[in-house]
């Protein structure tokens, strides 16, 4: 018996891992695929107001993850987004998340807003384990609208299926948040996202999703270093030259991809889709 139950350990593992989305993962939240496998728990008692799919000042159109305060009462808001099984076995890197805050109110007490790592369950209360990567609730909130991320967040390695999971928790206090661009890779030497967020608003695409090509769009104060085409994992499809703007990217396959832009004034990376 012992001897069938080690080997049918292995076969069981194995299969495990058809269920669970490899490396790199990316979701921006916004489409039915990137959107697939998330589910919302509810643990609070105010059942006011929920996570959704929101289209208001998205990081990267069309849409982001977001929640507002809940309206009214005293009871406790705690609502949890919980991604699909994701494969950890070997770890990860989070390379991306961004976020920015809204609202009226300030964090205290015990409010929080945090992504953590679940294992075992996607449903927070029977995970078998529960594992904070990032505090966002706390001196570093900042209720301006404004988009920032976090970068290079080690993930350990687990056997068990893995999820990340944001916790949204308040007793009536007037916080939104949003977040974007969920980007897990297995190590960090794919590392694509390099951003000034101010730099950022000063450098468009379009059109995006595009079937042809893309133009660059800089302020006339900016100057192009040299732009790169890259897939979702990373690697470098093509160099262009530094003052080349009008992208040909017919040979694309549809997907994901990102075009990463040196400036003379920093480095930035554009998602875009090829359809």
């Amino acid at each position: 018996m012992k001897k069938l139950i080690s080997l049918l350990i292995p076969l069981f593992l194995t299969l495990s891992s058809y269920s669970q989305n490899p490396l790199p993962y990316y979701t921006g939240f916004d489409n039915t695929q990137e959107q697939n496998g998330w589910a919302e728990y509810k643990k609070g008692i105010n059942t006011n107001s929920s996570w959704f799919y929101g289209a208001f000042s998205p990081y990267s159109a069309p849409n982001n993850l977001s929640h507002y305060y809940p309206v009214g009462g005293s009871q406790v808001t705690e609502d949890w987004f919980v991604s699909p099984s994701i494969d950890l076995t070997n770890g990860g890197v989070i390379d991306s998340i961004w976020h920015a805050y809204g609202g009226f109110g300030m964090p205290f007490g015990d409010d929080t807003v945090a992504l953590y790592l679940l294992t075992g369950n996607q449903d927070p209360s029977l995970s078998t384990s529960r594992t904070l990567l990032i505090l966002l609730s706390d001196s570093t909130y900042i209720n301006d609208d404004v988009w920032r991320y976090h970068t290079q967040i080690n993930i350990s390695s687990t056997i068990e299926s893995a999820y990340l999971g944001i916790q949204y928790k308040t007793t009536n206090n007037w916080l939104d948040v949003r977040f974007d661009n969920l980007y897990i890779i297995a190590d960090s030497s794919n590392h694509i996202i390099e951003q000034s967020t101010q730099l950022d608003h000063q450098i468009s695409i379009f059109p995006n999703p595009s079937s042809n090509n893309i133009q660059v769009q800089i302020h006339e104060e900016i100057k192009i270093e040299n732009i790169e085409l890259l897939d979702i994992s990373g690697r470098l499809i093509r160099s262009y030259l530094y003052d080349f703007q009008l992208l040909n990217i017919n040979f694309l396959p549809d997907g994901l991809y990102y075009i990463k832009i040196g400036t003379d004034k920093g480095i930035v990376s554009k998602k875009f889709i090829k359809n």
